[in-house]
Order: structure tokens, then sequence, then C-alpha cells
């Protein structure tokens, strides 16, 4: 009889989901975290949520490695040339986005840059980055823009969810790879208002 070898991949754990939370004004306004009292303002639902605009979490539990474990660098991002990233800053610039496999940079471009140009940290702006620690399993996601996150103006802290997930791989140890998909990692970005 023929031998069989039996392919195990890396797969996703259902219902499985990292991501965090951040807010605008942590990092654009005038907010302190630790000042008393508090000059966030915040009173009610997400209102009350004082995050800064930095977060960073555990990736570990997303993916179950199969008996192959997990490969050296068992979490990654795709790949990606400049692309639009169908996200606007707050004034309804565009935002792009590459990916060198451990960070994303998401950034407007300046006045002396040409679209489909690599980032440049002179001319453009940041706004923002996720970074992938794959010997740590960990992100970090950091905020660096007001982003949009509705057409019109009110006086409500919104929120916009920045759903990453299908920019995340993970690896075994043998290289099989997958994507990860629905909410797999998602940050939201709580909206700032005037106080």
């Amino acid at each position: 009889l023929p031998a069989y070898q039996l392919e195990l991949i890396p797969e996703q754990v259902e219902e499985a989901e990292a991501g965090g939370v951040v807010e605008e004004e942590h990092g654009f306004a005038t907010d302190d975290l630790v000042a008393t009292p508090d000059l966030d303002a915040d009173t009610s639902g997400d209102l009350n949520v004082t995050t800064r605009s930095i977060t960073d979490g555990d990736l570990s539990g997303l993916v179950d490695f199969g008996a192959d474990g997990k490969g050296a660098n068992g979490f990654s991002l795709a790949v990606l040339p400049v692309a639009d990233s169908t996200y606007n800053t707050s004034d309804g610039t565009n935002i792009f986005w590459e990916s060198d496999g451990t960070t994303l940079t998401a950034f407007t471009y300046g006045a002396a840059s040409t679209p489909g140009d690599a980032y440049d940290a002179v001319d453009d702006a940041l706004a923002f980055v996720l970074e992938i620690d794959a010997a740590n399993d960990e992100y970090d996601f950091t905020l660096h823009q007001a982003l949009e996150s509705h057409l019109t103006g009110d006086d409500v802290e919104n929120n916009i969810d920045l759903n990453l997930s299908s920019l995340l791989r993970a690896m075994d140890a043998d290289g099989d790879e997958i994507t990860l998909g629905d909410d797999a990692l998602v940050i939201t970005v709580i909206d700032d208002i005037p106080e």
C-alpha cells in the first residue's frame, strides 16, 4: 500500500480576537492622562474610555499552529507596495499604506510627494503604524493623526474600527501559512470632539 503523509496547516482559532482601543485626543489635543481633574471631560458611553494613542496586544491566542508548531516568524504582515488604505484623515485626506512584512506604515502624502511613492519621513505625515513582534507574538499600534469617523460633524465621539485582520499572516514551523480573517485584529479609534 502507498504511504500517505498528512499535511497539517495552521488554523485560526474561532472567535479569537486581538485588538485595542486608542483615542484621538491623546497625542493630538491637550489631554493629560495624569491631570486632576482629567482634561478629557468624557462623561458617558465610550466618552469615558480614556486611553492613549498607543495600544499593544498579544496575538498568540489567534492561531493553533498544530503539530508542526509555530514558525520562527510565526506572525507577520502581508508585504504590500504602496496602496490606498480606503481610510481618510479627519480632514478627508486619503491615507495610503505600505508594509515590509513586520511594519505597516499608514501615511498621507506631503506637497512634494507623488501618490504611489513610498513613505518619505521628511515630506509625508504618518497616520498610524502597526508593528508585529514575531519573536513575542505581539503587536504595537500607534495613532499619529485623527481619522475620519463619519461624514457629517456632530457632538458625538464616534468610533472607527480599523480592521487589519486581512493583513495578518501566521506561519508554522514547516512553512505553511494562513491569512487571518474576520475580526482577528481590529483597532478601535475613538473620535475626538471639541470641548
